[in-house]
């Protein structure tokens, strides 16, 4: 059997309640958003998360009211570290990386990593989004083109609120293509059609 990439939806995350259980700042909510620089694993789409100073809620996003990604201001002194997420791990490696900032003049980092660990120091920085070029609301795509990928990285900088809506990527999935064996057999009656 011989195997083809094809660039395929792997999953999409909009950080709702239902399929995300990353810690909101709603009143009813036991943990409000994050002030000292923490960290935390969470349940997605997809499989589990990695974050640091990140926590969801429902306000600057591309819609009212829908919960989405917010990386907190931890401070501008470089006392506590920068916003942090990881994917959960992607098999057949990343393809196409989209996302839909949800706040406006924000620069971000993206990296990924052959590594399974989602706190791997083993990082390469794939691009730089400025605001400028990626406007809000609008679904934003990174070319990625490596089938080794396991996880992908976003990085912010202490010193201000950033919002996501959503992320999605396609991952290149295994199509198999089988050969077939057998005899063939020429049919008298299509005798003139097969010369």
């Amino acid at each position: 059997l011989n195997a083809k990439a094809q660039n395929q939806v792997y999953w999409k995350e909009g950080f709702e309640p239902g399929t995300c259980d990353l810690t909101t700042t709603s009143p009813t909510s036991i943990t409000p958003a994050p002030t000292t620089d923490i960290t935390t694993y969470f349940n997605g789409v997809g499989g589990v998360w990695f974050g640091k100073n990140i926590y969801r809620t429902t306000g600057t996003g591309c819609q009212p009211g829908i919960s989405h990604l917010r990386f907190r201001n931890m401070g501008t002194t470089g006392i506590f570290d920068s916003g942090v997420l990881v994917t959960p791990i992607v098999n057949y490696g990343i393809n196409e990386f989209h996302f839909t900032r949800a706040r406006a003049n924000r620069k971000y980092t993206i990296w990924i990593t052959s590594d399974t660990n989602a706190q791997t120091s083993n990082w390469n920085l794939v691009t730089t989004l400025q605001s400028w070029v990626n406007p809000t609301c609008v679904d934003t795509t990174v070319n990625i083109n490596s089938p080794f990928a396991k996880r992908l990285k976003i990085v912010t900088r202490a010193g201000l609120d950033y919002d996501i809506d959503s992320i999605w990527l396609t991952s290149y999935s295994k199509i198999y293509y089988g050969t077939l064996k057998g005899n063939v057999f020429r049919s008298e009656e299509h005798t003139s059609e097969l010369q």
